[in-house]
């Protein structure tokens, strides 16, 4: 509960918010995959061969029919209203997709209420869900990580030899782009190229990269990217950890 707390009573600026809204619904965790064997095998991927590292897992993915029926309903919020949380299934969704969508739509329904500082009511609420849910206990630190101040690049970089609940290794510039555009797997994978980040904002970054975006043409920031020279890479992946809230300015 204190964790919960912290996370929660946090302070989270209202356009990082509509962002993670924003990028959350853009990411699938059922988008097609890099194929095995590949050098970035399993990674995420628009179909075209363009992927970003993910720590989600593909296991048992289906179609989200699959959620249990059976609701947690907390009468202390008027249904219908934008207070309501989510409809979470007290058993355990049987597909990862299923799983996802309820995180995603936890973390979007928690994020607006750090808006709207009804934070309290949402604390109370998220712990009886927790109670009636338990199969979310695992999730409980990706939600708290979100909650981290951004960081050095220095930080984000040292952070990745102390691996943790809630927090993903990402690549700066991305991946499998990089390695089919020509440059070598030590660049590719060296340290300064390797942050440790929230999980829930790693999932922002990934679904930043595949929004048309205004400053590169309104093309989508990995489209633009492709057959461009490292420096450039840097800099937008730079932007997106920015634009996540990992990132100092």
């Amino acid at each position: 509960m204190r964790r919960l707390r912290a996370l929660l009573w946090g302070k989270v600026a209202e356009a990082k918010l509509r962002d993670l809204d924003r990028a959350i619904k853009a990411f699938d965790p059922n988008q097609p995959r890099v194929p095995a064997g590949n050098p970035d095998g399993g990674q995420w991927t628009d179909g075209s061969g363009d992927g970003a590292s993910s720590g989600g897992s593909d296991e048992d993915r289906g179609s989200s029919s699959n959620r249990q029926p059976s609701n947690v309903v907390l009468a202390s919020f008027t249904p219908g209203s934008d207070d309501e949380p989510p409809r979470v299934p007290k058993e355990r969704p049987l597909t990862s997709r299923a799983r996802t969508r309820v995180y995603k739509e936890l973390a979007s329904w928690i994020a607006r209420g750090v808006v709207k500082e009804v934070v309290g009511r949402r604390v109370t609420a998220l712990l009886t869900i927790l109670d009636e849910a338990g199969w979310l206990e695992p999730a409980i630190d990706s939600i708290r990580t979100f909650a981290d101040p951004p960081k050095s690049l220095e930080e984000l970089q040292q952070d990745v030899y102390t691996p943790a609940p809630g927090y993903d290794v990402h690549h700066v510039v991305e991946q499998t782009s990089a390695l089919r555009d020509g440059f070598p797997p030590s660049r590719v994978n060296a340290p300064e190229n390797l942050v440790r980040v929230p999980r829930l904002k790693h999932w922002m970054v990934t679904g930043w990269y595949m929004i048309p975006n205004e400053d590169y043409g309104w093309m989508p920031p990995r489209q633009y990217l492709r057959g461009k020279a490292w420096e450039e890479r840097v800099r937008v992946g730079h932007e997106a950890l920015m634009e996540a809230g990992v990132l100092k300015p």
